[in-house]
């Protein structure tokens, strides 16, 4: 794993670089990906192919831990580029109150609370928040595909304000729309537009209540890797192969502690998916390989831990192999003993948070399965009364295949690991499979398999057909009209056909989203006329509102859809 980055201390650092190289690093914000990067022991060096930028630790939290050794360092492009594709963690604990303005402290915003706690702000922390709903509401109503430099400055102008005002999460959130928007603006395959409108609404959304009246889970605490160490039994359940749009492929190992939580380790780099095979046969940081460690586990202490769910191995870890677990183990039993009513309870309501607020293993289930029939794009397995339809990833053949074969095993029963499919009921994606009567598996896969990566043995049945998903989403006209909102801003509303989909929507008995789209368009065709009578767009204030409306309607009505249609019965 590549060192992580203080976000504060990234910041700081490329805030102080010349015009020039800013400029530069805007218009290819993923430069040093295509730099060699090599590792020795905590010391990282990067060649530019003209120089060598250094780091020096896991965790990079101070200047003195990079260098280049060109003369402009710390403020040359070399070092810059390398710096903006680390993965930034925070560092302190955030004091929301300055010296200027001591104000209402919340207590300690490293300890978890099980309640937010209300908050009051300084002038400087309401004065980034405007910033940020300001600059978010203009990119609303103009549209990312016309978005220029100026709508990215006020973005970027509002995450460091947000900064500097200690808001963490806010300039957190702002920086990743900025980020959204160069790779739109450069065409990048890696562009999501999905990820475009979750991050916009995440922003709008948290201005607004820092606007209004905020807590300090809005305020936010600056995400920090930590070292936990005491000694724990960690055992592997699964491996799961990666394959990204943005050039990057490896292995997520799944291993639990004895309290029965689930972490992660990885070996994710830039790469092909001929990478992965590579990755799942390799030792890393002392580790054993995830084909192994997916089997086995370690008994360590004093590993790098992150509150996400990432486990690392800190310089100072000591680490020695357990030998192969059963699913049955004690410590991994529970995990599928637990109901799947109880599972769903948990998993649903984490499909549709912020991707940073989630955990290792948080969309994942583990259920004792029947094989049930094949059809085209799917498995269907039974976990009691429930019907799962069990998709492949386009970019996962392996699992293609191991589907068919399943098949081949018609009324077995078998433990299963799935993730939860993020929008539509009873589907899912496959992870691994256990072995039962039916289905034997090799003797050194330890009784399991990884469906991403492994080929499980024998026939198979009839072909899967095309791996996609199937079923109707009667949300899915409001996503539409709010990601094309972000995409074209307030044209995008003025459609003959939104009348059409509104229609819809009533026909379905969905009336909240009916009336919320029919406020959008209101607000998008609000003019406002000047002293001299000429007429212009209104302000985008009341569209933002709107806009964020619909997004939080959409998120709870899929919350309770997919937990209703989940159900058996």
């Amino acid at each position: 794993m590549r060192p992580t980055i203080d976000a504060a201390l990234r910041t700081e650092l490329t805030a102080a670089g010349p015009a020039r190289v800013l400029k530069k690093l805007e218009a290819d914000p993923v430069l040093a990906e295509g730099w060699t990067w090599k590792q020795d022991g905590p010391v990282w060096t990067v060649a530019t192919g003209t120089q060598i930028v250094r780091l020096d630790g896991e965790a990079i939290t101070t200047a003195a831990q990079v260098s280049c050794d060109c003369l402009l360092t710390p403020r040359c492009l070399h070092l810059l580029a390398t710096l903006a594709v680390l993965e930034a963690v925070g560092g302190k604990a955030v004091d929301t109150t300055d010296a200027s303005e001591p104000e209402t402290a919340s207590g300690p915003a490293d300890e978890p609370r099980p309640v937010p706690v209300p908050v009051r702000l300084t002038a400087r922390q309401r004065e980034a928040a405007e910033l940020a709903w300001q600059a978010g509401a203009a990119l609303l109503a103009e549209g990312a595909a016309r978005a220029g430099s100026p709508a990215r400055d006020a973005l970027r102008h509002a995450a460091d304000s947000s900064r500097r005002a200690k808001l963490p999460l806010l300039s957190t959130v702002a920086t990743r729309v900025v980020t959204d928007l160069n790779t739109l603006a450069k065409d990048r395959p890696s562009f999501r537009l999905q990820t475009l409108t979750a991050d916009l609404q995440l922003l709008l959304s948290l201005a607004a209540r820092l606007r209004g009246e905020p807590t300090d889970a809005d305020v936010g605490v600056a995400r920090r890797d930590y070292t936990d160490r005491s000694a724990g039994r960690f055992l592997g359940i699964c491996a799961e192969r990666i394959v990204t749009t943005s050039g990057y492929a490896g292995v997520v190992t799944y291993v639990v502690d004895p309290d029965r939580r689930i972490w992660t380790v990885a070996d994710v780099r830039p790469g092909g998916a001929d990478r992965v095979l590579e990755a799942y046969r390799t030792t890393s940081s002392g580790l054993p390989s995830p084909y192994e460690l997916s089997r086995a586990g370690v008994f360590a202490a004093g590993l790098r831990m992150s509150a996400d769910g990432r486990l690392g191995r800190a310089g100072s870890a000591d680490a020695a192999r357990v030998p192969e677990t059963a699913w049955t183990d004690p410590q991994l039993d529970p995990l599928w003993t637990e109901p799947l009513d109880a599972q769903l309870d948990r998993v649903v309501p984490v499909l549709t948070a912020d991707e940073a607020d989630r955990r290792a293993g948080d969309d994942l289930i583990f259920a004792e399965v029947t094989v049930g029939e094949l059809r085209p794009g799917a498995l269907t397995v039974y976990a009691g009364d429930v019907p799962i339809s069990v998709l492949a990833a386009t970019d996962a053949r392996p699992a293609v295949g191991n589907l068919r074969r399943l098949a081949a095993h018609r009324g077995a029963t078998a433990r299963m690991i799935l993730r939860v499919h993020p929008s539509l009921p009873r589907t899912a994606f496959p992870v691994a499979v256990g072995e039962c009567a039916e289905l034997r598996l090799k003797s050194a896969w330890t009784g399991r398999a990884n469906l991403t990566i492994d080929e499980l043995p024998g026939g198979q049945a009839d072909t899967l057909g095309s791996a996609h998903a199937t079923g109707i989403d009667p949300l899915d006209p409001v996503s539409r009209v709010r990601s094309r909102t972000v995409l074209s801003g307030r044209t995008a509303l003025r459609s003959a056909a939104l009348p059409a989909t509104v229609a819809t929507l009533r026909r379905h008995r969905l009336t909240t989203a009916a009336v919320l789209l029919d406020r959008l368009a209101e607000a998008a065709n609000a003019t406002v006329v000047s002293p001299t009578g000429e007429t212009a767009p209104a302000a985008p204030d009341a569209l933002a509102a709107a806009w964020i409306a619909c997004g939080a309607y959409e998120t709870a009505a899929r919350q309770a859809l997919l937990r209703r249609l989940w159900s058996a019965g």
